[in-house]
């Protein structure tokens, strides 16, 4: 049973989840209408090269700075992970807007986004046979690439991670934030608990902090899930393996995740991580959300799910001290939730409501 302190937390984040319910859901936006199964029309302009054992290749990438040679006046990097869609470009276009809605307070910072391409992707615009690319939307939850093997989302994100560790190129990196948002909100939100890349960052002083905006499913360490009365019990045994499975649970995971269950757990209880969810992105019925039983069990929407989780940790670690906010007039949009006052609080440490 949880204690008494911890049982206040939990009535708090009922009251925001019957507060959230009530808000009005906007018009549905592209991002959570399109038809992901599509090519992408646009291919980042750069490559960052991945090396995982004898398996190599190349991710495109959006860079804000060249960061082949020393960059001694950027003291933040942005990294921004795209959705299903796998529009690194719009995402990129996007972080420009946070980045110049947090005015002053934005100066030194470097954006970086990466594009996780799908199979079809590679082959409709003729890209090179070293890109890395999935079988559609299963980067998002940090499955193995198609091609080539043995190479993980993951090992990019270590790949990424590595490159903002070496003081001669970056000399004043001082904080390193990690956002995604949708399906990207589901590979960082993973990440968090399994990264073996911020090590040398973290070694060295250089503060991450995680941001998980608006995913459609969430990593659960045990078999609890929410129950009708805003409870958590254990799942139905019937179900246990379909609920449980990765990337909905620690069983079967992908071969870059190592460590006990109680290691994953504690690690990603250690580290700095916010989650942005948008009020209105409440829709049952949306077409970017998984309907699978799996997420299902998580919540009926987006903002459902993360108020639920945030719950979960709460009734799991009672002295947990990662923060949510709901950003109220908000739906399933990435640009809105990075640019609100609570998005830019957490991204460059304005206080809110300015």
């Amino acid at each position: 049973m949880p204690s008494a302190g911890v049982s206040k937390r939990l009535i708090c984040v009922s009251c925001l989840l019957l507060l959230a319910r009530a808000a009005i859901a906007q018009d549905a936006t592209p991002e959570a209408t399109a038809d992901y199964r599509q090519p992408v029309k646009t291919i980042a302009d750069g490559r960052l090269s991945v090396t995982v054992g004898e398996s190599t290749g190349v991710v495109p990438i959006y860079t804000s700075v060249d960061w082949s040679k020393p960059q001694p006046d950027v003291t933040r990097a942005l990294v921004v992970f795209h959705g299903r869609l796998r529009n690194a470009d719009e995402y990129y276009a996007g972080a420009h807007q946070t980045l110049a809605a947090a005015g002053a307070a934005g100066q030194g910072t470097a954006l970086f986004v990466p594009q996780f391409l799908a199979h079809r992707d590679v082959t409709a615009r003729h890209l090179a046979s070293d890109v890395i690319c999935w079988q559609l939307s299963e980067w998002m939850g940090g499955l193995d690439a198609h091609t080539p093997p043995n190479i993980n989302p993951f090992d990019v994100i270590d790949a990424i991670l590595a490159r903002l560790s070496d003081r001669q190129t970056f000399p004043s990196l001082a904080t390193v934030v990690l956002a995604g948002h949708s399906g990207g909100g589901q590979l960082v939100q993973r990440y968090a608990a399994v990264a073996k890349g911020d090590a040398a960052l973290l070694a060295d002083g250089v503060k991450i902090k995680w941001v998980v905006a608006n995913p459609s499913s969430y990593l659960y360490f045990t078999s609890d899930r929410p129950t009708t009365d805003g409870r958590f019990a254990p799942s139905d045994p019937s179900k246990h393996f379909v609920l449980n499975t990765w990337k909905y649970g620690l069983e079967s995971p992908p071969r870059y995740v190592t460590g006990s269950a109680q290691q994953i757990e504690n690690a990603y209880l250690a580290r700095d991580i916010t989650y942005l969810l948008g009020a209105a992105d409440n829709d049952p019925k949306l077409e970017a959300l998984d309907k699978s039983d799996a997420a299902e069990a998580q919540g009926d929407s987006h903002l459902t799910r993360g108020i639920n989780y945030v719950h979960y940790l709460q009734f799991l670690h009672p002295e947990m001290t990662q923060k949510l906010f709901i950003v109220a007039g908000v739906g399933h949009d990435a640009t809105k939730i990075f640019s609100s006052s609570e998005g830019l609080s957490v991204l460059f440490k304005i206080p809110t409501g300015q």
